[in-house]
């Protein structure tokens, strides 16, 4: 859990996200992202790769991350 990217200079600065590392890992990957800090606003869910948020309308607006398994490239 992510309650900001701030801390890691990444605030509204991602676009696009992956389950990273080894192909099992991938399995039962689940993201959530969130528009504003402490999980707040629009959120969009993935369990695989998303290369472009523009096509969904969050391209530079994620504030906060839920990691609700696998490891993932953001």
């Amino acid at each position: 859990r992510y309650p900001s990217m701030r801390p890691f200079e990444l605030n509204d600065t991602i676009s696009s996200a992956r389950p990273g590392g080894d192909p099992r890992q991938a399995v039962g990957a689940e993201l959530l992202l969130f528009e504003h800090d402490n999980f707040d606003g629009r959120r969009v869910a993935s369990s695989g790769d998303m290369a472009d948020f523009g096509a969904v309308d969050f391209a530079h607006r994620v504030s906060s991350v839920v990691i609700e398994g696998g490891t993932w490239q953001l």
